[in-house]
């Protein structure tokens, strides 16, 4: 602030010298706090955009794209038939006396395979089937209690 120089008989003066210091404070005031509450555009709302940011931005509901990616995945692995397996086995080899080197050694290679019965593979797809069903029905209960 800058110092008031008071004069014999001049209290007039400092009491006008105030009021124009509030005068101007008060729109400064005035001026800079205007233009923090002006907001660009049209800011109204619609229904239909409440409810659209509603769901896509809860939280909640942000887990379903994990869990149907998931799901997706146990679709895949449902569909596949067991997987064949090649084994090797070999005794005899390397070791002493009659059974040295390589003549007396026994070679025994395996493909097996699970062979499934009664439509497991299917039923595997229907447990996938009813798992995404049940997930589009906990999604749509979450939606409506929003």
């Amino acid at each position: 602030m800058l110092p008031i120089r008071s004069a014999p008989g001049s209290g007039a003066w400092e009491r006008r010298n105030i009021r124009n210091r509030c005068i101007l404070f008060s729109l400064l005031f005035f001026i800079f706090s205007s233009g923090l509450n002006a907001a660009p555009g049209d800011l109204t709302i619609t229904l239909t955009n409440a409810v659209q940011r509603s769901l896509s931005q809860n939280p909640s509901l942000n887990i379903f794209p994990y869990r149907y990616a998931a799901l997706q995945g146990q679709a895949e692995t449902a569909r596949l038939r067991p997987a064949y397996e090649l084994g090797f086995d070999a005794e005899n080899v390397g070791g002493t006396g009659d059974f040295s080197g390589a003549d007396s050694a026994e070679l025994t290679i395996a493909l097996s395979s699970v062979i499934e019965m009664g439509d497991k593979r299917a039923a595997r797809q229907g447990v996938v089937s009813h798992s995404r069903s049940v997930l589009n029905a906990s999604r749509q209960v979450e939606s409506l209690a929003l």
